[in-house]
């Protein structure tokens, strides 16, 4: 009996002493433990593990953007502006109403003093004549009914003249209520122009779209300057700057024997495997894909690799935001009658 090794599993140690070895023991019945490296060719995409999702806050005309750009954008910086008519509309509308209340409520403040100037000063006028007519009681000039008369005449001088700056003081708050709900209104309008555009967060890069993760889809058609934007249409992904990964598309055959913490190499595409373009990284995250018969693998660069192939190569860092990869990853040894019994 002979036993031949897998050919999937062409890469063999001491090949020229294997057959001897094997043949052996199988002669003799003995069991077989063999050690046999296997290197899996997977591909995947070089994308940021932390990154933002950018939406459109409101429906616009796209007046300037970054989003084909993949320089280094510094926080703080504008990602893209949309503009919106209709709402610069609105707001010019609020802030002229807002405008008009003020006036009108500057106005009725005015008239309001006025009148309680005028009430003050009436009050004190019908206070002297009283003392006049007290004094002209007493002297016999003037009789108990007369006195009598003007203090009723008074009283309801005051009250017509109170009910009048009661009026006026409804009608102050309600027009003060007004102009504070028209404050608050051209706000929010002024607030919701300027979130037509949108601020970089954090020092990263611009990715449009990868295919291999469920919430960075591939967006299509580019976007372009003075295009109609939706609400809430996905625009492209910031992704924060030092936070480059590998997101590797894996088999679930080998679910088993991935761990995390393995070593894997890649390079882009185009630049094929050699001592001196490749990356190297650790498998730090796995999560489940919905492409059936797969499963994800976030791997993490190491630096020194990735200054090494960018001077070898050079290419910018920028140039490897989003682009497709192939890469090699070795899973553990596995022993060699399982190989066999599968064929």
């Amino acid at each position: 009996m002979q036993l031949i090794p897998r050919k999937r599993h062409p890469v063999l140690p001491f090949s020229k002493i294997l057959p001897l070895t094997l043949v052996l023991p199988a002669i003799l019945g003995m069991s077989i433990w063999a050690i046999l490296p296997e290197m899996i060719p997977v591909t995947g995409v070089m994308e940021p593990e932390i990154f933002l999702a950018l939406r459109a806050p409101r429906s616009g005309i796209l007046i300037s953007s970054q989003m084909d750009n993949t320089k280094l954008i510094l926080a703080g910086e504008v990602l893209f502006h949309l503009e919106n008519r209709e709402s610069e509309t609105e707001r010019a509308n609020a802030f002229q109403e807002m405008h008009n209340a003020k006036i009108n409520l500057n106005a009725l403040e005015k008239e309001l003093r006025e009148k309680r100037a005028r009430l003050q000063l009436s009050q004190e006028t019908q206070r002297l004549r009283l003392s006049q007519m007290e004094a002209l009681l007493e002297s016999g000039l003037k009789s108990r009914l007369d006195l009598d008369n003007l203090r009723l005449n008074y009283l309801r001088d005051v009250e017509a003249d109170q009910r009048q700056i009661n009026e006026l003081e409804k009608e102050r708050l309600t027009l003060s209520a007004l102009y504070e709900h028209l404050v608050r209104r051209a706000t929010d309008l002024d607030v919701q122009l300027k979130q037509n555009q949108k601020l970089a967060p954090w020092d990263g890069y611009i990715i449009n779209g990868l295919s291999l993760h469920p919430h960075k889809p591939f967006l299509g058609t580019p976007i372009r300057c003075g295009d109609f934007i939706e609400a809430g249409r996905i625009m492209g992904f910031f992704g924060k700057v030092n936070t480059l990964a590998l997101r590797l598309s894996l088999p679930d055959s080998h679910r088993d024997r991935i761990k995390l913490g393995q070593t894997v190499t890649w390079s882009p595409a185009g630049y094929p495997h050699s001592r001196y373009r490749e990356i190297r990284g650790l498998l730090i995250k796995i999560e489940p894909a919905l492409e059936p018969g797969t499963f994800w693998g976030l791997v993490q660069p190491n630096t020194e690799s990735i200054s090494t192939f960018l001077k070898e190569t050079g290419l910018t860092i920028e140039e490897l935001w989003g682009m497709g990869v192939n890469a090699r990853l070795e899973v553990p040894s596995r022993p060699l009658w399982d190989r066999v019994g599968d064929r």
